[in-house]
């Protein structure tokens, strides 16, 4: 944290995986639960004003959280990726199931591809969380800007199709 600290990155920008302690800690601003971590409720009493997401993985786990909970889910993994060889992935038909259920912002991870990003976008999803697309690169600098770049394709495309939607130039 001091490296990111003296390196600009706001704190309050990081987001700490299941160790709600470490968050706390660290200053961070917030973090990440798994199915496996404290339960929401324990959780926010203890963090206080810190931000809580929580990752999913059927569509009954996301419609049981509510806003005050979590401010944010994580479901996958929604395409087959190296770090769970042995199980199926969701798929996007789960994805925009999920995404339609949440009453908080969906964020899709699991073996995601810049390549997805227009169909994660399509069903639902309102961000992407992706690690080895990136840090298994031989440029992982360069493989987040490109990312970062869909992204911001997908967004404008959407945008200017809502603008024509509402303008009736469809």
């Amino acid at each position: 944290m001091e490296r990111f600290a003296a390196a600009g990155v706001p704190l309050g920008k990081i987001i700490i995986n299941d160790r709600l302690d470490v968050a706390l800690a660290a200053g961070a601003g917030g973090v990440q639960l798994t199915e496996a971590s404290l339960p929401l409720q324990r959780a926010k009493e203890i963090a206080g004003s810190m931000k809580l997401g929580r990752s999913v993985h059927q569509t009954k786990d996301a419609l049981e959280i509510k806003k005050k909970e979590a401010e944010w889910l994580i479901f996958g993994h929604v395409f087959p990726t190296a770090s769970k060889p042995d199980r199926k992935p969701a798929g996007l038909r789960k994805l925009k199931e999920v995404s339609a259920a949440a009453s908080v912002p969906v964020i899709a991870i699991g073996g995601i591809q810049a390549r997805h990003i227009q169909d994660i976008a399509q069903a639902g999803a309102e961000g992407i969380a992706v690690m080895s697309g990136i840090f298994t690169s031989g440029d992982p600098i360069a493989a987040a800007a490109y990312y970062r770049q869909e992204i911001q394709r997908v967004e404008e495309e959407h945008n200017e199709n809502y603008s024509e939607w509402q303008t009736g130039r469809h």
